[in-house]
């Protein structure tokens, strides 16, 4: 019986990764699947290379039981073809702590956004990431326009 459940978990898992998720929805699991310790489930959606720095770091906090509360406050993303820069905020403490602010580097790989971390991946071109970070201010500026319009 164990083993029929866990073929059925296996199939349900399987056919939710395949599912196409935006960028958004890519970056928002990876983040909440990384800081939950459910390295197995992030690796889903990472490159080998950040697989292997999941699995570097799961090893570093193997000791470790201690699980931190944390909150994601807002996620944008700007994506420059296959190529993706999502920046979030987050809060460690959920009582009233400062907001941390992370940029995570996804790849879209056969239609399904994978993260790759820029620090142990290849790197971006200077003239990409210059590229990536006008269109963010640009969708930023286009942001405090239509809040101001609305208000």
């Amino acid at each position: 019986m164990k083993k029929v459940g866990f073929i059925f978990m296996l199939i349900s898992l399987t056919i939710a990764c395949k599912k196409n998720l935006s960028v958004e929805e890519t970056a928002q699991q990876w983040v909440e699947l990384f800081y939950n310790s459910e390295f197995n489930k992030a690796k889903l959606l990472s490159t080998q290379i950040t697989k292997n720095l999941i699995d570097t770091i799961a090893m570093e906090l193997l000791d470790e039981e201690e699980i931190i509360a944390f909150q994601i406050i807002d996620m944008k993303c700007v994506v420059k073809g296959d190529s993706a820069i999502c920046s979030y905020l987050y809060k460690e403490d959920l009582e009233g702590s400062e907001a941390f602010e992370e940029k995570i580097h996804l790849i879209n790989t056969e239609n399904q956004w994978l993260v790759d971390e820029p620090l142990t991946g290849e790197p971006l071109t200077d003239e990409e990431m210059e590229q990536i970070f006008e269109e963010y201010e640009e969708m930023l500026k286009e942001e405090i326009q239509n809040t101001q319009e609305n208000e």
